[in-house]
């Protein structure tokens, strides 16, 4: 929908347009094809938080590192003190895997009585 409006509007930059839909059509046909040969679904899983955290904390540090004033170690030390995060995270990835077996268990019983 929103490429639609912007090709409309014309308001599309088509030097960096044709690269970005290129490199997205090679990246999800080329991801699909990687990942779909992986039998670890955890190991993708991890994987995909893994590079979405740090994607997320390289751009907070691009943004927000100059409030620090640069201070690479006052800005661990205020992450460390949030002891708490960690316990949070694992309870929160129990809840989604007993949310996941819950759906599966009940999705297995439907199918078997179909």
């Amino acid at each position: 929908m929103a490429v639609g409006v912007f090709l409309f509007e014309g308001e599309v930059a088509w030097e960096y347009g044709l690269f970005m839909a290129a490199g997205s059509l090679l990246g999800g046909y080329l991801g699909g094809k990687i990942t779909a040969h992986l039998t670890d679904r955890t190991l993708v899983r991890a994987g995909v938080v893994a590079l979405g955290l740090g994607m997320a904390a390289y751009y907070f540090w691009r943004i927000y590192g100059h409030g620090f004033g640069g201070d690479l170690e006052r800005v661990v030390r205020l992450f460390a003190r949030l002891k708490r995060l960690p316990r949070f995270f694992s309870a929160l990835m129990a809840g989604a895997r007993s949310f996941i077996e819950t759906r599966r268990n009940a999705l297995a019983t439907i199918v078997r009585l179909l």
